[in-house]
This record gives C-alpha cells, structure tokens and sequence, in this order.
C-alpha cells in the first residue's frame, strides 16, 4: 500500500486547490474487495462501501502532520455478511496522500459449514444460500490500514483513488476503489 501511495504521488492537480488537514475530511470509498478465510482459504470477493471520517491535530510524529479516523466498511454482494468498523492514527504523508492504521472490529455472519467449494456449480449455489442465511455472527478483533489519494477537486469534492488490508484471526481481506470526500 505504501508503494500504491508513491506511485500515486505523481503531481496530477494544481496546488492552488490544496486542502488544510487540520479540519474534517467526510469520505465514501467504492469498490472492490475480497476477504479470505484463515481457516479453509475460501474466498470471498464482492463489492465493498467504506465511510470514514478524518480529522487532523494540531500534532507531528517524525516531521509528518498526524490525526485520527474512524471509519465503517460493508460487502454488499458477497456470500456473506461483513461489517467492518476502525479507529486508526491518520499519517498525512503530503497534502494528497493519507495513510491510517489502527485497530478493528470485524462482525461476520459465516454458515457453520462451507463444505467443499470446488463442487459442481449446484452445489456452490446452495452453499452461497447457506451462507447468506445460515450460520452465527462472529466478532473478531484486528488491523485495519488503509491508504487515500486526492487526486483532484471539483464541485467542492476531492476525489481520488483508495486501498485497504485488514487482518484478524479468522480473515484477511483487501479492497480497493474509488475516494470521493468532503472536506469541512
């Protein structure tokens, strides 16, 4: 992700239109994802939202402005119920590039048993209604570490590009999308 954000870094916007970190940043990121289950590598892959908001402090670690994030992300076509929620330290790398880490809690609703995913197309659709509709919520605790590039404004919106790692002890997932945030 930090190789994502240098080559996104390239200077594709006018520096007039900057923004000032020390205020609220509202953002909506959509796109792609894929969560892999530790436990029997299935994979998930589906359409992803992620809503967060950023606020910068009036704080330096190591020369770089810092604040904070918290933010919420959901599957919305996958064969499972996801719900992600984080609260992480927000690294504002330059007036484009913003990188956030911190920790998360993860709610996942997952049948109780997967079965064999490389059956015969039958099968695999009974099984994606089992885990639509079967199965107990699990929670779990992990890392979520997200990078966010503004690469223009327009109409009072910055839009860019975003990418997302998320780690726990049942899963890991990426994503990856289209930015598009409001800074107040």
């Amino acid at each position: 992700m930090f190789a994502f954000a240098l080559v996104a870094q390239g200077e594709v916007h006018d520096h007039s239109q900057c923004h000032d970190h020390s205020g609220w940043e509202l953002a909506l990121s959509y796109g792609q994802g894929q969560l892999i289950e530790k436990e029997d590598d299935h994979k998930v892959k589906g359409t992803l939202v992620h809503v967060h908001a950023t606020k910068g402090l009036d704080y330096e670690i190591a020369g770089i402005p810092v604040g904070f994030s918290v933010g919420a992300e959901k599957f919305l076509d996958s064969d499972i119920d996801h719900f992600g929620f984080h609260a992480c330290v927000a690294f504002f790398i330059n007036d484009r590039i913003t990188i956030a880490t911190g920790p998360a809690l993860e709610y996942g609703k997952h049948a109780e048993e997967h079965g064999h995913h490389d059956e015969d197309e039958d099968e695999d659709e009974d099984e994606h209604e089992e885990h639509a509709g079967g199965g107990d919520w699990e929670s779990s605790i992990g890392w979520h570490t997200e990078v966010a590039v503004h690469l223009f404004e327009y109409g009072g919106l910055s839009y860019g590009l975003s990418a997302g790692y998320g780690v726990n002890k049942v899963h890991t997932h990426v994503e990856y999308g289209i930015h598009i945030g409001k800074h107040f």
